[in-house]
């Protein structure tokens, strides 16, 4: 006797859950780890069947294994997936084995190793898909240059022809909401240049407060709670803006029928609880920004997807789904994390944490107004997209610079080496076939010593352009660009000291 309660004890106290299930489907016994896995107590299910306590389980696969053991007599392994009642899953490695009273369940908690791996399975999933969206935002950074360009152009010599003018104006309107679209897959893809300075998040919702109130309508509560004393993060407050413009829609579009949408900032601490919770957090200090909306919630099946680009729940033409992608993207690139907790018919709260940065605030850029000034200097223009070359020609002769026009690298190496008169300004984009615009000016630079550098790109690679040797007179201009912008560009980066 005492050898069985010793047994009895040590089955009791595994690591792995042990149910034993009777031939009538009644259940006989559980040990603690099992009532932890079933997250009920043992009083609550012995002696009652399997599908009163678990109503449709007999249409399960689980249930399918277990009755082929129950009836070949014959051990099983599986995995199965459990979804509780709160909407949360397990993942449990089972081995189904027959005993004596029925079938005997040991189950293995791998919930842990189960998210994990697909952490990592999203992970590579959303890198190749972000190396598509940029390549594809570069490529049409160049078509949208061309049509706002031209557009302005055009604009500029409509006069009095005010209908053209309205017409006009609209195909910029679209152009510009085919830009916002190009930003967005930027962002995703973790390709746009960052201006990361010591901010206060409180000041940015604050500051939103207005245009978000607009953006949300009168049929949505909106509120905001900010913590008094509330650290600094380092971020672009730029991308802070977009992560909280793309949830408050995601909050409005979750209650068509009204709700309240909740803003709020707090000082946060991850654990090392929450991180073995939360796979691809890394414990510290963090500056806290939740989005909270009382929605019907989200269901297990949708969550799993929900920061997957293009993926959307919403109607034709209402969704690009690429909200939420960006938002996870945006985070991470700031060195944060993305928690999302959900309640079917409560509502959903996303928390963006973003690390805590000790240094002071950084002082608010000044306001730069567009130089039109003219000019008289030579600038090569390098670019392979014969619209933006185009483009960048008829912006800039009536100023009056002097042209140099090159279609890809070795034009530009050629008109360099074969012109005595100095060049003033190389006007290039940074990808190219053969060689990038870094390495172009490299070479320039040990034929016109003097000549500083312009580069223009919809696909910016930041660190490319950190390390070029002639880093100290370069200048920047993302695609897509308007003419008034780029004149004012050329004046600055000739005038740059």
């Amino acid at each position: 006797m005492a050898s069985d309660t010793a047994v009895r004890s040590s089955i009791q106290k595994l690591l792995e859950g042990v149910q034993i299930i009777g031939f009538d489907w009644t259940y006989l016994y559980l040990n603690e780890t099992a009532e932890r896995h079933a997250r009920r107590q043992a009083h609550e299910l012995i002696g009652r069947r399997m599908m009163e306590c678990y109503p449709g389980i007999e249409r399960t696969p689980l249930f399918e294994a277990l009755q082929r053991v129950m009836r070949g007599r014959k051990a099983e392994q599986f995995i199965n997936d459990f979804v509780y009642p709160d909407g949360s899953q397990g993942w449990f490695e089972l081995f189904i084995e027959p005993v004596p009273d029925g079938v005997c369940v040991l189950s293995l908690d791998i919930s842990d190793k189960h998210r994990s791996q697909a952490q990592q399975r999203q992970s590579q999933k959303m890198e190749a898909v972000g190396r598509l969206a940029g390549g594809i935002a570069h490529d049409f950074s160049n078509v949208l240059t061309a049509m706002l360009g031209f557009c302005d152009l055009v604009l500029a010599r409509a006069g009095d022809d005010l209908e053209l003018a309205a017409d006009l104006l609209e195909i910029r309107k679209a152009g510009e909401r085919a830009e916002r679209l190009t930003r967005q897959l930027l962002a995703f893809s973790r390709k746009q240049i960052l201006i990361p300075q010591v901010i206060d998040l409180n000041h940015i919702v604050l500051d939103l407060h207005a245009m978000l109130t607009r953006l949300i309508g009168d049929h949505v509560r909106f509120l905001i709670e900010t913590e008094s004393e509330l650290r600094h993060t380092r971020a672009d407050a730029g991308q802070i803006e977009q992560i909280l413009m793309n949830l408050v829609v995601n909050a409005r579009d979750a209650m068509p029928h009204g709700g309240t949408v909740r803003i709020s900032t707090t000082n946060a601490t991850l654990d090392n609880a929450f991180v073995l919770a939360h796979p691809g957090s890394v414990a510290g200090d963090y500056v806290a920004l939740s989005v909270e909306d009382t929605g019907n919630g989200i269901p297990a099946d949708i969550l799993a997807h929900v920061f997957e680009p293009f993926f959307t729940t919403k109607g034709p033409g209402r969704g690009t789904g690429l909200g939420l992608p960006t938002v996870y993207s945006i985070v991470k690139q700031s060195g944060g994390y993305v928690a999302i907790d959900t309640k079917i018919g409560v509502g959903t709260t996303i928390v963006t944490y973003f690390p805590v940065a000790t240094e002071p605030l950084s002082e608010p850029a000044p306001h730069v107004a567009l130089r039109t000034v003219n000019g008289d200097e030579t600038v090569l223009i390098v670019e392979d997209d014969e619209s933006t070359r185009e483009l960048m020609r008829k912006a800039l002769v009536p100023h009056g610079y002097s042209i140099l026009e090159a279609r890809d690298v070795w034009d530009a190496l050629t008109i360099a080496r074969s012109r005595p008169e100095p060049i003033d300004l190389l006007l290039t984009d940074v990808v190219m076939p053969d060689m990038n615009g870094p390495q172009l000016a490299q070479h320039i630079v040990t034929m016109h010593p003097k000549v500083r550098v312009l580069y223009v790109s919809g696909f910016p690679e930041a660190s490319i352009i950190s390390s070029s040797s002639v880093s100290d007179r370069i200048s920047f201009l993302p695609k897509p660009f308007v003419p008034a912008v780029l004149v004012a560009s050329v004046r600055e980066a000739l005038d740059r000291r």
